[in-house]
């Protein structure tokens, strides 16, 4: 009889922390046509023992192009489009991507572009997903599926309510980048 009244209690925790499917994200999350918004972002290198953070703002135009631009501690700027990857200091343009010709850089494309915009039905390609939902709030951890993702990184872990909030990769070899976005009110 314990056990039974003890299923009973822990039945409502159970019910609101069951596995998060895809199609649960999309219901929870916009894909919205253009985004801004600004970054804080912690990068932890484990073969320093040594963490670098940083900030900035997006923008972002479906399907088209994300804008990323590092204001402290150093001017950065990297522009990704359906073709490449241009990252930039200034006027002077320090490393250019072509998308056809790097894996590695059409992954990056496809990761960012999907989390940005909750493009979920591309990140299901690439990764298995569990979490959970509690009033709008929702945590997903994903795990590479994809041969070169698993190369890359071991996993990522989104938080966020209609929106991605906040985004911990954890990449082979130990380091780890972890961002939090916020979304000017009219978004």
């Amino acid at each position: 009889m314990r056990f039974l009244i003890t299923a009973l209690l822990l039945l409502p925790f159970t019910v609101v922390h069951a596995s998060l499917s895809y199609e649960q994200l999309k219901s929870l999350t916009d894909s919205p046509d253009v985004l801004s918004g600004t970054f804080t972002q912690g990068k932890y290198l484990k073969a320093l023992d040594a963490s670098v953070t940083s900030s900035g703002f997006f923008e972002y135009q479906k399907l088209n192009s994300i804008r990323w631009v590092t204001q402290k501690p150093v001017h950065n700027e990297l522009i990704i489009t359906n073709s490449s990857i241009v990252n930039k200091q200034g006027d002077q343009e320090l490393v250019k991507f072509d998308l056809n010709n790097s894996g590695p850089a059409k992954l990056l494309h496809e990761l960012l572009f999907s989390v940005l915009t909750a493009e979920w039905d591309r990140l299901s390609l690439l990764f298995s997903v569990d979490g959970s939902v509690s009033e709008g709030q929702w945590v997903a951890a994903l795990k590479p599926e994809d041969e070169l993702v698993k190369k890359i990184m071991t996993s990522i872990e989104l938080r966020g309510d209609h929106r991605v909030r906040w985004i911990v990769i954890s990449e082979k070899g130990g380091d780890k980048t972890s961002i939090s976005f916020a979304y000017p009110d009219k978004q």
